[in-house]
């Protein structure tokens, strides 16, 4: 399936669920929190990867156990 869509190997293991609203918000739930976090870039920890966000005036406005909303002027999401 990752093959498929041309995902990140491994990707699918997380059990991450990945929403994105338009270009100003993130909703992830899968979560295993934060490792970095400014105004330009969030790197959010989901199990064997991380999700880089980059963009412009980003903000966590949720962070639960194992859920996460970013929102802000998003450019692009990598997973590395």
């Amino acid at each position: 399936m990752e093959e498929w869509l041309h995902l990140p190997n491994g990707i699918m293991e997380s059990n991450s669920k990945i929403s994105l609203i338009g270009s100003r918000e993130l909703c992830m739930e899968g979560c295993k929190g934060i490792l970095e976090y400014t105004d330009g870039l969030i790197r959010i920890h989901c199990g064997n990867r991380q999700l880089k966000v980059l963009g412009r005036n980003l903000s966590v406005r949720v962070l639960e156990r194992d859920y996460v909303e970013v929102e802000g002027i998003i450019f692009s999401l990598t997973f590395d």
